[in-house]
């Protein structure tokens, strides 16, 4: 793989990435209590791994949280 390929398949991938974090912070607001059963069913601890997933996770049941809050 060139340089050029690289970059450009650096580039397409964090544009997948945010675009598909965009849409799970659409769902997160539109319909906050399947993130929040989701992120409840996942194995104990899961909010103690260190990656990019898991900000994800704690971020959108922030919002679901807050999103049920509010209503």
């Amino acid at each position: 793989m060139t340089h050029q390929q690289a970059v450009w398949t650096f580039l397409t991938d964090l544009k997948h990435r945010r675009e598909t974090a965009k849409r799970l912070e659409e769902l997160a607001k539109s319909n906050p209590e399947a993130v929040v059963t989701f992120v409840e069913a996942l194995p104990d601890g899961w909010q103690f791994q260190e990656d990019s997933e898991t900000d994800l996770l704690k971020r959108l049941h922030a919002m679901a949280l807050t999103c049920i809050a509010e209503r």
